[in-house]
């Protein structure tokens, strides 16, 4: 299934999941949907490949997976929860999740999916090679319990109230007991170069890409015989600012002043071509909900920037570059490997203005960007990243990258009120409880301290050609659900 081959996708609508089910095509191009249509589809690096056996297995893990291998839970294109295997959940004695599964479906070799597939997948599986760890992480050996062919429960041994939103991540898709899932077909040709993609859809090998480059939009939406969708923003770019004691980020008013340098209008327009928006949340909007208004962001403003740097005794040098106490204001720069190309340039030039002087340190693999990342200790001051909203959990990047009991969150943790908001998304009992309590988290670290600065939402971008269209694009980068892929003869 993950072979190195030219890709050969089968329409979406046609494709059995891991069960056997069908979702009907939303919309498509002018003409009627061929219902025998045949998709080449060229995706990104497969970045989760093959290893281990059995439970601990990583072949369900690959975001485009969630097609094959059929969740309990989907995660639609809005950030909100629709049924999947699971028909209807409920929450009982106040700490049980119950999940009410489908009737009628069958795996691809026809055996009828029931319970005990659930057990496999969750009771056995998950907990042994725990590939899940947001959701493992809360369970015991004994939480998940079958209480009929079609009922199952869910009992975490402290209390997680986001279960049913964390479960939607295709790690945790249901998976036939003792049987390999296969699809009617489902062959990816992974090409990690985009541009190598975009090759592959204008020499015709490819009739769908994945992660379109942002900055070969504009020429292919001139070109009639392609078209490009683009997703509502779905990752967002930010900056962490390391506000150890003894790093320049420790000194508010250096951190107010680096989020107030940055034009994230001029961000998204310059470095992702127009293919994003200025950034704001931490998270997509949809995420919060009506808690959204909650977070303003730092307004462009440089001029008030350098008044905040003069009044906390930062003074212009000759060069331009602040200095205090004898101490140059340098800031050195982490980006991901897949960081928008110039993004480190057009920031160090933002932040020269003001007189900070900026590092880009190359991290050009994770093992590197790990090293300068460690336990707390990683000689960086800006970490550039684009972290993606992987479920359903509003509070799920502010909780995973700000909450100090997770690991890696020593250099941002904003203390014991912080902590107190994210405990109490673990049993906060209805979504907008828990989207209000990620709106306040995030007014925290993006308004009130500045340890985040938004720099972009970005959409995803898929390109095609004009027969190929995908009327309903997911822009999550691990839940890729294609129910809406048409292609018409």
């Amino acid at each position: 299934m993950r072979r190195n081959v030219v890709a050969l996708v089968t329409l979406l609508g046609l494709i059995a999941t891991a069960c056997g089910t069908a979702s009907k095509p939303a919309g498509g191009t002018a003409g009627q949907p061929d219902p025998n249509a045949v998709v080449n589809i060229a995706g990104p690096e497969d970045r989760w490949p093959p290893q281990g056996k059995g439970a601990g297995s990583t072949t369900y893990a690959y975001e485009f997976n969630v097609n094959v291998y059929e969740p309990l839970i989907y995660l639609g294109s809005d950030y909100t929860l629709k049924p999947g295997l699971a028909q209807s959940w409920e929450l009982v004695n106040g700490t049980t999740w119950r999940f009410h599964l489908r009737h009628g479906v069958t795996f691809h070799d026809g055996k009828a999916f029931t319970a005990d597939d659930v057990m496999w997948t969750w009771a056995d599986r998950q907990m042994r090679g725990k590939t899940l760890g947001t959701v493992v992480s809360t369970l015991g050996p004994d939480s998940v319990k079958k209480i009929d062919d079609f009922t199952v429960d869910f009992t975490p041994k402290t209390p997680n109230n986001r279960l049913p939103e964390q479960i939607v991540h295709p790690e945790g898709s249901i998976v036939e007991q003792g049987t390999k899932p296969q699809v009617q077909r489902m062959n990816i040709r992974f090409l990690p170069d985009p541009q190598t993609r975009l090759e592959a859809l204008k020499s015709g090998q490819a009739d769908f890409v994945v992660d379109l480059a942002a900055n070969a939009t504009s020429s292919l939406e001139a070109d009639k015989s392609f078209r490009v969708v683009r997703s509502k923003p779905g990752r967002n770019f930010l900056i962490y600012i390391n506000k150890t004691e003894g790093r320049v980020g420790a000194d508010p008013a250096v951190r107010q002043a680096a989020a107030m340098a940055i034009n994230t209008k001029d961000y998204a327009q310059v470095v992702l071509a127009g293919n994003a928006d200025p950034g704001r949340w931490m998270a997509p909007e949809s995420v919060l909900g009506s808690s959204a208004p909650l977070v303003k962001a730092p307004a462009f403003d440089p001029k008030q920037a350098g008044t905040l740097l003069d009044a906390a005794g930062w003074k212009a040098g000759a060069d331009g570059i602040r200095v205090k106490d004898g101490k140059r204001l340098t800031m050195k720069l982490l980006g991901q490997a897949d960081t928008p190309a110039g993004s480190g340039e057009f920031i160090q030039s933002q932040l020269k203005s003001v007189g900070i002087e900026t590092q880009i340190v190359p991290t050009p693999d994770t093992a590197t960007r790990n090293t300068l990342y460690n336990s707390g200790k990683g000689d960086f001051d800006l970490d550039l990243e684009g972290p993606n909203q992987n479920d359903g959990n509003p509070a799920f990047l502010p909780v995973l990258r700000m909450y100090s009991n997770n690991a890696n969150t020593a250099q941002f943790a904003p203390g014991a009120d912080f902590d107190a908001l994210a405990a109490q998304t673990f049993t906060a009992t209805t979504t907008a409880e828990v989207q209000q309590l990620a709106a306040q988290m995030m007014k925290v670290l993006i308004d009130d301290t500045s340890i985040v600065v938004p720099v972009a939402g970005a959409y995803r971008i898929y390109g095609m050609t004009s027969k190929v269209n995908l009327s309903d694009p997911h822009p999550s980068n691990t839940n890729q659900t294609w129910f809406s892929l048409t292609k018409t003869k």
